[in-house]
């Protein structure tokens, strides 16, 4: 995304802070190029973080801030909360920075990180129990279920009575969890990223509002 930016061009007033966290300099990737990268965009702001620097790493020249990508740091460092915010990284990290990054009113849909395979990250904690229970009928197994709310999404509710679904990224970014809606309506809690076919929807990503059969 950033070589994209620094390619097209970074517009006047859309300021890019970039946030970069390893141990110290034997983990780091891209250096010089981030560097490069920086020095030729004065809208681009590079924040460099060591969490345990070298005896050979020299603040300032090698690294920016001694510590981790938190928080606190963007808190300190950002003029403010009025940003697109991107990250991807272990998944503790990115847990504790979508959760801190709604604490601080940061709306849902400006917050984007990726997560790779099982390692997914909740972006808003489990929803309530439903008050309406609603059957969903998996067409290949012919399994019929209740949903009552206890699960994130289809498709963990799925996985949880031993029917197996496709999945990729398991965050609505990929597509690869969709499947034929037959019947019935769901709903999105947060919009994915990935717009399904018309008749499809994203197990990863949605919830039943009626009753529902899947072509599963």
């Amino acid at each position: 995304m950033l070589n994209h930016l620094h390619k097209n061009g970074i517009k006047r007033g859309s300021d890019i802070w970039f946030f970069y966290g390893v141990r110290n300099g034997s983990e780091q990737i891209m250096k010089q190029h981030l560097k490069s990268i920086a020095q030729a965009n004065k809208h681009l702001k590079l924040h460099v973080c060591y969490s345990a620097p070298g005896e050979q790493d020299t603040q300032g020249e090698d690294y920016h801030i001694k510590g981790s990508v938190s928080l606190d740091l963007l808190k300190q460092t950002l003029p403010g909360n009025d940003f697109d915010f991107y990250f991807c990284g272990p998944r503790p990290m990115m847990a504790d920075l979508a959760e801190g990054l709604d604490a601080w009113g940061v709306p849902d849909e400006r917050i984007h990180f990726e997560a790779f395979g099982p390692s997914t990250v909740k972006r808003k904690s489990a929803p309530a129990k439903a008050e309406n229970q609603y059957q969903v009928k998996f067409d290949q197994t012919g399994k019929v279920l209740s949903w009552t709310g206890e699960a994130d999404c289809l498709l963990e509710f799925a996985e949880a009575n031993g029917v197996a679904l496709p999945f990729g990224c398991r965050m609505g970014n990929c597509g690869s969890c969709s499947q034929k809606l037959l019947k019935g309506e769901v709903h999105y809690p947060v919009a994915p990223s990935f717009t399904p076919e018309e008749g499809y929807c994203l197990t990863c990503s949605s919830v039943p509002v009626s009753d529902i059969e899947l072509s599963a």
